[in-house]
């Protein structure tokens, strides 16, 4: 079988048949009058919405091959392991690519390896490139329901809003998508294909089963058949399988029960059942692959014959889907799959599968395959040969986090990863991602391990610098703050945040700890410049820019930390990952708020940062979301309870730290504000005017315009203005405003 090998580890971990387009079946009923709907240029999206079997991917089918359809189909069929958001983009734009050459030389150097953030990089810049093409093409989601992931949902929405000219989108699924369908639907740019469009009508049944099954059945017969299906096509087809070996069909239409729950096994049953011991034989141990080829199944078989029979079960339409035009590669329907998965389970013996699996392993390494190789390797039981491949696709891919190397490195144990460095470092990767304080910890110990088991000293240096900031987010996650700020800043002084991915993503990790150890206005060109370089570099944010406007709000700059912020809501977070991204945006935003007065708007950013905070497993960040809960609360005991709370959280040791003294402030502002003896706010300390002079604080307004709103000289409201932060024992215009707003003052 000729096979182009892959050339790059992004493409390893491209699997090129999902984006072959599907082929028109033998026989498939032909449904003018559904397809012209289709061929209409104008529309954004094509939504054909309907439960499985419905006849979704047909419709595509015989969309490609209209005659009236000039443009190109980017098709892409989507899996389980398609849900996140890097993996998602990378399909789609090789799919763009595929069916323009021209086109694809244009965009093809934006499908980067994973890493990328497709919300700020790659789709716009993927839109620009086709808005200077003229070639319009219409892009074929498939299978859409396997996306659960919102930023995806949400990057999608963009693409349809932001579609050029040339582009027109379809998507096929069994639900419907939180799309802005709505929107599209109310301007009329939505083309809408449901079940109830696609239910074959009598004539169309009666059609089905005569072509394709020769069953001549009665039209009053075929119509008790669609009531009992609901015209469901994949019903109407597997009762056809069923009656070609049945002596009475009009008595088995009498006797069929069309509930969706049980069509499948029942009818799958019958039809392999009746199955010659060699096709069944076939049909089970060929099904532990998704997707194969005549020579992948004599290699399971250990036998010939494999395309004969392949070409029997196409033109009898046994459940085979063929997955390219010249018919090479196939897979089962997928409900046929998992029963006969089941079924060879039941029968054939643990060693049996265990060696089926190994042959198809052994086949896919021989050609470059070595990304479905892997599942097959665990399957099989030989981890070690599954970790060395791994460790060859993850080489270039250090910072993955891809959906089906985290189902593989489950199976890895612990003195097997301990001689893979990449491995390694994405088992810390994903412990990170989920909190696993202990598993980061494992890892980056076994980590050190397996960097000297390499040799090559060129990859002994690229490898350890790598490593170097995966040790520093070990020490971040279990809140070893001095750790991970050495080791940052060892990092930064060997190399350039603008040129090296370890160096930027340590750039922005050293502002998120020294915004919590030093301060706004430490941390804050670290941020900055964390959060640009990981833009420029196409790498996922990870709360960087949640913590530059965080920093902002710290430093007084209002307007400055709610863009910011606004910037950080925005931005994706990369599935399966349970870090808090935006907790730091919300404090931003609750500053903000309290500055200019909006006290209950405050509170409920407060709380949400908080609740974010309690979430995650690093105390610091709970005890920074108390202080600033504290800040917003109006309740003297609710205050007092938080700042307990933090500076239990906090620890002595970090007293010092910028969280410390935020507390030890508060702690001062409580005490100033309800004096311990009465308890009661301080309300005849403050005169008139000076209340007054207190309101117009909240807001942005300079001492000045003040005077002018109140009348009075500018060195007048200068002495309201001493005289108020004397008697609330404050020193900042924040700080008097939060004091008298707890108080009642104001």
């Amino acid at each position: 079988m000729a096979h182009e090998p892959r050339q790059t580890d992004r493409e390893r971990l491209l699997t090129a048949t999902k984006l072959d387009p599907p082929v028109v079946p033998v026989g498939l009923i032909d449904r003018p009058g559904l397809v012209g709907r289709l061929i209409e240029p104008t529309a954004s999206l094509v939504l054909i919405d309907a439960p499985a079997g419905w006849g979704k991917t047909s419709l595509i089918a015989s969309w490609a091959a209209a005659e009236g359809e000039a443009r190109p189909l980017a098709y892409l069929r989507l899996g389980p392991e398609d849900d996140d958001l890097e993996s998602f983009w990378a399909y789609v734009v090789a799919a763009v690519c595929s069916v323009d050459q021209r086109m694809g030389a244009d965009i093809d150097h934006m499908n980067t390896p994973t890493g990328i953030d497709p919300a700020r990089s790659l789709v716009p810049a993927m839109i620009n490139c086709l808005h200077d093409h003229d070639d319009a093409i219409v892009l074929v989601l498939d299978d859409y329901h396997v996306v659960t992931d919102t930023q995806i949902h949400r990057t999608v929405d963009y693409l349809i809003e932001n579609r050029p000219h040339c582009l027109q989108i379809a998507i096929a699924t069994r639900s419907d998508p939180p799309l802005a369908l709505s929107r599209l639907r109310a301007a009329g740019s939505l083309i809408e294909v449901r079940a109830a469009d696609l239910r074959l009508s009598v004539v169309e049944a009666q059609q089905l089963l005569a072509e394709r099954f020769g069953l001549m059945i009665e039209r009053e017969q075929v119509a008790v058949l669609c009531e009992r299906t609901e015209g469901w096509p994949a019903g109407i087809h597997l009762a056809g399988l069923s009656m070609t070996s049945d002596p009475d069909p009009a008595g088995f239409i009498t006797s069929f029960a069309g509930d969706d729950r049980n069509i499948a096994d029942y009818l799958t049953s019958e039809v392999l059942r009746r199955q010659p011991e060699k096709r069944k034989e076939f049909l089970l141990r060929t099904s532990v692959v998704d997707e194969f080829t005549a020579e992948l199944c004599d290699h399971l078989l250990q036998s010939t014959g494999s395309g004969g029979i392949l070409e029997e079960l196409e033109h009898e339409n046994l459940f085979l889907v063929a997955l390219d035009t010249r018919r090479q590669w196939f897979r089962y329907h997928n409900l046929f799959r998992d029963w006969l998965r089941h079924n060879h389970r039941v029968g054939a013996g643990h060693d049996e599968i265990r060696s089926l699996h190994r042959r198809a392993a052994d086949w896919l390494l021989q050609y470059d395959l070595a990304d479905r190789a892997v599942g097959h390797l665990v399957a099989a039981g030989d981890v070690a040969a599954a970790a060395a491949t791994m460790e060859s696709l993850l080489r270039g891919l250090p910072l993955v986090n891809h959906v089906p190397v985290r189902k593989w490195l489950k199976a890895v144990p612990d003195e097997i990863a301990s001689t893979h460095p990449a491995v390694c470092m994405a088992r810390v990767s994903l412990a990170v991602a989920v909190g696993d304080v202990d598993g980061a910890g494992l890892f980056g110990g076994l980590l050190n391990e397996a960097l000297d088991t390499i040799d090559d000293s060129h990859e002994i240096e690229k490898l350890s610098s790598q490593a170097r900031v995966f040790h520093a987010l070990v020490s971040s996650i279990g809140d070893d703050t001095a750790g991970a700020e050495r080791q940052l800043r060892a990092i930064l002084d060997d190399e350039d945040p603008t040129q090296s991915t370890p160096a930027a993503y340590a750039e922005g990790l050293l502002g998120m700890t020294l915004l919590r150890t030093s301060g706004a206005e430490a941390a804050l060109h670290h941020l900055r410049d964390g959060s640009l370089a990981r833009r420029r570099l196409s790498i996922t944010d990870g709360g960087v820019t949640a913590h530059l406007a965080a920093a902002y709000g710290g430093l007084g700059q209002w307007r400055r930390a709610e863009e910011v912020a606004d910037e950080a809501f925005a931005l994706p977070t990369p599935s399966g990952s349970r870090y808090p991204a935006t907790l730091a945006a919300h404090f931003a935003m609750a500053q903000v708020h309290r500055h200019r007065g909006r006290d209950d708007e405050a509170r409920a950013e407060a709380q949400a940062g908080l609740d974010l905070a309690r979430s995650w497993v690093q105390p610091s960040l709970v005890s920074w979301g108390c202080v600033v809960m504290a800040g917003v609360e109006r309740s003297r005991d609710r205050r007092r309870r938080l700042l307990a709370e933090a500076t239990k959280l906090l620890g002595q040791c970090d007293r010092n730290s910028s969280v410390g003294r935020q507390i030890a402030a508060a702690e001062r502002e409580l005490a100033t504000s309800w004096p311990a003896a009465s308890g009661e706010p301080m309300v005849d300390t403050l005169t008139k005017r000076e209340i007054e002079v207190l309101r117009l604080f909240r807001g942005d307004l300079p001492l000045r315009a003040i005077a002018g709103e109140l009348y009075i000289s500018h060195n007048t409201a200068k002495g309201h203005a001493r005289a108020i932060y004397q008697k609330l024992g404050v020193n900042s215009r924040a700080e008097a405003v939060s004091v008298a707003a707890g108080a009642g003052l104001i």
